[in-house]
């Protein structure tokens, strides 16, 4: 593995660039990675620095966030346990996950304890995980990185003698909660690598055409869309990410509906009405089916068995995309509507509901210039409407 000239106190460069530093390989690692690495650095978009020592990848670490630049670290199998602390508490472990993800070299339950124990963000083991188990692991961990330098940037924001009365705490709140949802992240990842995993050990057990192989396949295909979407509610706390894109609209609803179909569950039923065919709208990769997937999440909570949920598309005039989502269910009590797109806010009894879907879908609208607005009479339904503006067209006007 090439290693690039790379000395202490030499410029980085700009600040949004991702670096990734390899410390503690074996040569058993560099011949496991060396098909994976390349391939993993272009989907992410890093430089790659090597170092031999931890030290030497904690004083990387400090001078990327020193420079502005997202940096992670892979650590490998010659780390022992005792290096491993000294990196992970090197970096600062600030209670949550920490831009580091370990190379063992057998899955030992001690060692994939003391690496999450430290904060780490995903385990890898040699051999065993594939190449989108290896981009999925740095994905997150330069989110982890984003959100550092995010709240060290905000920190230094609020510190100046101008800052508004009250801003620190709704600050604070919601570094709270980017906390919150990239530990969930990150460990909702650790959940669906075994049901990845059993689930590529059945199949390769049952009869390629039986209805077992078809179960299978379908549990698989369901915990990889999950893993998508992990990422995606990690994209939404981010302070940048890939450039939003045109996307046919209709075609992604349509594309969508078996897993819309699964969130809302077999008691309920569900309706898919595209109107507006080859309409493209521009967004990042991902983010119209995390929209969908979180309005039929609302919508399940809300709908009794029986239910009904209709999805509607439609070419608003000139320029916007118009999706309605309409359902049968319980409806929002008129002093409360006003405050569900709120970070935290739920309707829902206690442990029934985090309050975020419709937080993320608003992000999500509004970073693509559209609009969201939220319709509901206490026990006859709800209907979201979300307005985007076409590719190439200006953003639409919220309807109220």
């Amino acid at each position: 593995m090439e290693r690039p000239s790379s000395v202490p106190g030499e410029p980085l460069p700009a600040s949004d660039q991702r670096r990734l530093v390899l410390a503690g390989l074996d040569g058993i690692d560099r011949a496991a990675l060396e098909g994976l690495l390349p391939v993993a650095l272009g989907a992410t978009g890093a430089v790659l620095v090597e170092r031999d020592r931890v030290e030497e990848a904690v004083e990387e670490v400090g001078r990327g966030r020193e420079a502005g630049a997202l940096t992670a670290v892979l650590v490998g199998a010659r780390a022992g346990e005792r290096e491993l602390v000294r990196l992970a508490r090197g970096i600062g472990n600030r209670a949550g996950p920490i831009p580091v993800v370990v190379l063992l070299a057998a899955a030992v339950a001690e060692q994939v304890e003391a690496a999450l124990s430290e904060g780490c963000s995903d385990v890898l083991v040699r051999g065993r995980s594939s190449l989108d188990d290896l981009v999925r692991a740095l994905r997150c961990s330069f989110e982890i990185a984003r959100r550092e330098r995010a709240e060290e940037r905000l920190r230094l924001r609020l510190l100046e003698p101008t800052a508004p009365a009250g801003l620190l705490a709704e600050a604070r709140r919601f570094v709270g909660l980017g906390r919150t949802l990239t530990a969930t992240g990150h460990d909702l990842n650790n959940l669906l690598q075994p049901v990845l995993g059993y689930s590529e050990l059945l199949l390769g057990t049952i009869e390629p055409d039986s209805r077992a192989a078809h179960y299978a396949q379908q549990i698989e295909h369901s915990a990889r869309l999950a893993a998508d979407l992990v990422h995606r509610i990690l994209t939404a706390v981010r302070d940048g990410g890939a450039p939003a894109a045109p996307v046919e609209a209709d075609q992604r609803l349509l594309g969508s509906q078996e897993i819309l179909r699964w969130a809302l569950g077999p008691e309920r039923e569900i309706e898919v009405l595209p109107g507006a065919p080859g309409v493209q709208v521009r967004l990042r990769d991902g983010a119209l089916e995390q929209v969908l997937l979180n309005l039929a999440a609302n919508a399940r909570d809300a709908l009794a068995p029986g239910g009904r949920l209709v999805l509607r598309t439609h070419a608003e005039g000139a320029g916007v995309w118009r999706l309605e989502v309409e359902d049968t269910g319980s409806g929002i009590p008129a002093d409360r509507l006003a405050r569900v797109v709120e970070a935290g806010y739920t309707t829902k009894p206690a442990g029934k509901g985090s309050g975020l879907g419709l937080w993320i879908v608003r992000g999500l609208v509004e970073e693509a210039g559209g609009s969201l607005t939220i319709e509901s009479v206490e026990g006859q339904g709800t209907t979201v409407t979300v307005r985007l503006p076409t590719a190439g067209s200006r953003p639409a006007r919220s309807a109220g």
